[in-house]
């Protein structure tokens, strides 16, 4: 994944409108995981060999840490 630069996560109504941008990090942001509600946001982050798995509030695109680790 090192190579993989500007993956980012998007989130949309479910008729596709309405498209926002919740990662704006360099490096990989993908594999997104939703909560039953939608409310919530597990991804993964990969940058410059740390990998991170982040929690992001899908209404305020507030991103906390979960797991760190090389």
């Amino acid at each position: 994944m090192e190579n993989e630069m500007g993956h980012e996560v998007y989130i949309s109504t479910t008729d596709g409108s309405d498209i926002e941008r919740i990662t704006k990090h360099k490096g990989f942001d993908g594999h997104p995981v939703f909560s039953a509600d939608g409310l919530k946001l597990l991804h993964l982050r990969h940058f410059q060999n740390q990998y991170q798995i982040l929690e992001t509030d899908t209404r305020t695109a507030n991103s906390k840490i979960l797991i760190s680790q090389k």
